[in-house]
């Protein structure tokens, strides 16, 4: 066959070939590509990158911290996480950043005196501002609740923007964190609660729930019997307790489980009707290593006692509104 012939016989069909050839290699490799896609939109679309936010306290501590946006608009929940004395804000971004992932709007204060909440402002008698240096030595525990009012007034701000829903508040307060959760707690769901440098009273009753990871008893003059002590917030307040198996600490646990238990619905077999937890641990981590170390799955647990009686939880009550520092 001479090569005229040869390339009439087959010419006319190598663009059909080629273009066939084309096609398969197209629907071979298009959903590789779409998957590449959706993977680079779902990490473009992730959650917001954390903010550092600096707020002077009523008292002039300027108090440092990390807020991580949620990404559920005005159904956010918020979470702030209290740290444990002598520990910073930042030893907790792991466990903010899953929460975050979750959908929640985190925020992690350091606490004055802790982190980068290191310096207060004072005012001489000739009006000279003065900055001094603080240290855990020198913070007056009782103040911690100023702290907590100024990330609150962040939260209102975010929740008038519509970015959450400050009426399914929860606090994660850590060892001493605990008994601050606590104690703000029973002054938002106190109406007699009033505070001379707080430019709110209490009654508010956003803090709906509460996860103590080995709770304290006191920290300075502050004690959990605020809260205890509180009937209508101690039985409004779902609660979370999780705790190692060291002596101290897993009576600390019980002692606050069994004072509120008479408050609260329990009931073993059906976890949506329990609003009271204690959990125990078979480890002798406490406090943030309880809280962090991965074969412990004890962040997967808060998220699934938020996820029952925040999220899936949603009276009427809780609904979205608009609100100011006073209300």
């Amino acid at each position: 066959m001479s090569q005229n012939r040869l390339a009439s016989r087959h010419g006319p069909t190598c663009p059909v070939l080629y273009l066939t050839v084309a096609l398969l290699a197209t629907w071979v490799l298009l959903p590789a590509a779409l998957d590449a896609a959706d993977s680079k939109s779902s990490k473009e679309s992730g959650p917001p990158e954390p903010v550092g936010i600096k707020r002077t306290t009523p008292d002039g501590v300027i108090l440092a911290m990390r807020y991580f946006p949620g990404s559920e608009g005005e159904n956010s929940i918020p979470i702030v996480i209290i740290h444990d004395w002598e520990e910073e804000g930042a030893d907790y971004e792991e466990v903010a950043l899953y929460l975050q992932s979750k959908g929640y709007a985190v925020v992690v204060p350091d606490l004055r005196g802790h982190g980068d909440s290191n310096r207060g402002k004072t005012r001489s008698r000739d009006g000279k501002e003065n900055i001094t240096q603080l240290t855990p030595l020198k913070v007056n525990k009782q103040k911690i609740h100023q702290d907590l009012e100024t990330v609150r007034s962040l939260l209102v701000e975010q929740n008038n923007e519509q970015k959450l829903n400050l009426h399914k508040l929860c606090l994660i307060g850590v060892g001493d964190g605990a008994v601050f959760a606590m104690s703000h707690a029973a002054t938002d769901w106190n109406p007699a609660m009033e505070h001379f440098y707080i430019k709110r009273r209490g009654g508010q009753e956003d803090v709906r729930a509460l996860v103590l990871i080995s709770p304290t008893i006191k920290a300075g003059p502050l004690s959990i019997k605020t809260l205890l002590n509180n009937p209508r917030a101690r039985g409004e307040i779902s609660m979370l307790i999780v705790v190692g198996d060291e002596k101290q600490a897993l009576r600390n646990a019980k002692h606050i489980y069994h004072r509120l238990k008479s408050s609260h619905t329990v009931n073993s077999e059906d976890s949506s009707k329990t609003s009271l937890f204690l959990k125990q641990k078979e480890t002798s981590l406490q406090g943030h290593k309880l809280l962090t170390e991965p074969e412990l799955n004890t962040q997967a647990m808060v998220n699934a006692f938020i996820e029952l009686r925040l999220r899936e939880a949603n009276p009427i009550l809780w609904k979205w509104e608009e609100r100011n520092l006073t209300n």
